[in-house]
């Protein structure tokens, strides 16, 4: 039903926890594959991959960036590689730092297995920090962004997502072209495909509205790396084609 895609460059500490949550689903293992693409790290990301592989209850496999024609780089580029072999329907991404409860695929597959019409689900996503006070503001600042995303799937005007926590149909992907047209820009894996998608197939965006789907990522650990985020992310707007997004964030 599923494959997972996974982007990781020096995640060699983190994503064995993310292994370990996925391991730990309530939809059979059967039902999905993990593909998980090194992209130019410098620890033993590889490693770990290669390691758990050799015990999973799931399919997972690795596929190493520079290995590819060209040897690119950046998240649009490995998850491009990782849709090249994937081979389910439906593609879920998260990120390799990121925590997921059991039930977490499970309920983008209640989702989807009710709703003929639905192309693209955003997820919720948890900032987690040290309960300080930025580390609070932030995560305060971060539902906001979440509460809007989900407000405007819901009034058929969606404007952001995140990409921690989607899924998107393969053959809608195809069909808009995925990421052609925006590859120059850092940024944007997840938005500029959510707004390709919505002007294709006008109603098939839907927001995972549960509890059990949040997706969880640790807050930056300094405001430096906070406003380096934003700049990131911001650097995408401009180039968004639809006004409804630039009106939600001015």
């Amino acid at each position: 039903m599923f494959s997972v895609l996974v982007a990781a460059r020096n995640e060699g500490l983190m994503l064995p926890l993310l292994l370990h949550d996925i391991a730990q689903q309530t939809l059979p293992g059967t039902h999905f594959e993990v593909i998980v693409v090194d992209d130019d790290s410098a620890d033993n990301t590889a490693a770990v991959v290669e390691g758990a592989a050799q015990h999973s209850s799931f399919v997972l496999r690795l596929i190493t960036l520079q290995d590819q024609p060209g040897a690119p780089t950046g998240k649009k580029a490995a998850l491009q590689a990782a849709l090249s072999v994937a081979r389910a329907p439906w593609v879920v991404c998260t990120d390799a730092d990121c925590r997921v409860g059991p039930d977490w695929l499970g309920s983008y597959a209640s989702l989807i297995q009710t709703d003929a019409a639905v192309k693209f689900v955003s997820g919720p996503v948890l900032l987690t920090g040290d309960n300080s006070l930025l580390s609070n503001l932030m995560g305060l600042e971060f539902a906001g962004l979440v509460g809007v995303g989900a407000a405007t799937i819901g009034q058929g005007q969606p404007t952001m997502c995140n990409g921690a926590n989607l899924a998107y149909h393969r053959e809608a992907f195809a069909a808009v072209q995925g990421f052609s047209g925006n590859e120059h820009v850092a940024s944007g894996d997840d938005e500029f495909l959510l707004h390709k998608l919505h002007a294709a197939f006008p109603g098939s965006i839907r927001f995972l509205k549960t509890p059990r789907a949040i997706v969880r990522t640790a807050a930056p650990p300094t405001l430096r790396t906070l406003l380096a985020q934003r700049v990131r992310w911001a650097s995408k707007w401009r180039h968004y084609q639809q006004k409804a997004p630039s009106a939600w964030l001015c």
